[in-house]
């Protein structure tokens, strides 16, 4: 059987329809959008000061200014994504019947962002009023001392010495007693006398003050005192009277070293008088010779009396 000659079919070329291309405007509107968002974002942050340290109080009341007020921009509305145009259908061929392409759906619009404020500055606190510093007290004077001078031999006061005690007579001499020896009882061996305790010893005298100054000495003494007193005028106006004992130290020449009172008057004017009379009197009659000692010291009494 003969074979039939291969006969080539021609090929059926069936052209593909190109997908529609969509316009990129919705795109641009979104870039648009969102840099206009970050334009004012930036714009914000870089006008608005940063919030100030708040002021350290030294001293007084510092006022601290608070920072202005930035003004908000208006937020610009983006505009409205541009709705995209559907490209148009190209015509179907004639062979095979092209689907038509999904309908391009278009992006929801971006979502606005709103600029967050920033957070106002904690305005400080105000600083606490210093307390107002009291004043120092000023210190009072103290009143001038009265020549308190260091522990000194005691002084010789002008006192005639009170004579030694006589020594006690020495203890008599008990008898030795001597125990009767009954008849009946055997004879005992003699009992000798208990030693008579020893005399106790003289006591010792007391040790004698040294010698005061003679009486000629002491009225000598009394009288240059005496021609310097003078009685105050006030304490004679209010009748005040009293016995000033004055202790005072001076030289073998007579010059007065120092002196204070022993014992008070009990009114200050006599205690002050005594003071100016010592001062002008000096030098004194020189002590005698029975006064040992350089300096001598001696206490005088002196007598305020109006009668």
């Amino acid at each position: 059987m003969p074979e039939a000659p291969f006969q080539s079919v021609p090929t059926l070329t069936t052209p593909m329809p190109e997908p529609p291309r969509a316009t990129p405007r919705w795109l641009a509107a979104v870039g648009l959008a969102l840099a206009l968002h970050v334009g004012a974002f930036a714009a914000l942050v870089w006008v608005m000061p940063p919030p100030e340290t708040p002021a350290v109080m030294v001293e007084g009341l510092e006022v601290t200014p608070m920072p202005e007020p930035v003004a908000e921009q208006p937020e610009e509305t983006p505009e409205p994504p541009a709705e995209p145009v559907q490209a148009a259908e190209p015509p179907p061929p004639e062979q095979v019947a092209a689907a038509p392409p999904p309908d391009a759906t278009p992006p929801p619009p971006p979502e606005t962002v709103q600029a967050e404020r920033p957070p106002e500055p904690q305005q400080p606190p105000p600083p606490e009023p210093l307390a107002a510093m009291e004043p120092e007290p000023q210190p009072t004077e103290p009143p001038p001392p009265e020549m308190v001078e260091a522990a000194e031999p005691e002084p010789m006061v002008a006192e005639a010495p009170p004579p030694p005690p006589p020594p006690p007579p020495p203890p008599r001499p008990r008898p030795a007693q001597v125990e009767p020896r009954p008849h009946p009882a055997p004879p005992s061996p003699p009992v000798t006398a208990a030693p008579s305790p020893a005399p106790a010893p003289p006591q010792a005298a007391a040790p004698a003050r040294p010698a005061g100054p003679p009486p000629s000495y002491i009225g000598a003494l009394l009288a240059a005192l005496n021609r310097h007193k003078q009685y105050p005028a006030a304490a004679r106006l209010r009748r005040e009277e009293g016995v000033v004992m004055l202790r005072f130290a001076m030289r073998r020449d007579g010059t007065v070293m120092r002196w204070r009172v022993e014992r008070s008057s009990g009114h200050p004017d006599l205690d002050q008088a005594v003071g100016v009379m010592v001062n002008a009197a000096s030098p004194l009659p020189a002590p005698p010779p029975e006064l040992a000692g350089d300096p001598v010291e001696l206490v005088v009494p002196v007598r305020f009396s109006l009668r």
